[in-house]
């Protein structure tokens, strides 16, 4: 779930125990995940799947993911005092699948980890 922002592109987001990380390994204990507005995706009806700025302006992430809003995520480990991971995508239920089903189409791991360490380099 949403837990906070640290600002109006950065959050911080809270991921319950018996959940998955992309490793495979189950998390035991509630986790603190960093999350940028680059990494938010939202389905938009004539559009469909985007990521959350591609149609929204940045002011309107708080509205549209308010604090304690449940998300769905996909995440990975990082080195940092406050959180020990980072969201690689962020969205509703409905649009993780769909997000997941993008990602085995469009191979964009250059741009996704480009972005990812840009916008870790900002945290």
């Amino acid at each position: 779930k949403v837990n906070s922002y640290l600002n109006d592109e950065i959050g911080i987001l809270t991921v319950f125990p018996g959940n998955i990380i992309k490793s495979g390994e189950a998390i035991s204990n509630t986790r603190s995940v960093y999350f940028h507005i680059d990494q938010v995706w939202i389905k938009t009806g004539s559009i469909g799947l985007h990521q959350f700025r591609e149609m929204y302006p940045t002011k309107d992430l708080k509205k549209k993911f308010p604090v304690d809003k449940k998300v769905w995520c996909d995440v990975r480990r990082i080195r940092s005092e406050e959180a020990e991971f980072q969201a690689i995508v962020v969205c509703g239920e409905d649009e993780f699948g769909e997000w997941q089903q993008q990602q085995q189409l469009h191979t964009a791991d250059t741009f996704l980890q480009h972005s990812l360490e840009f916008n870790l380099s900002v945290i």
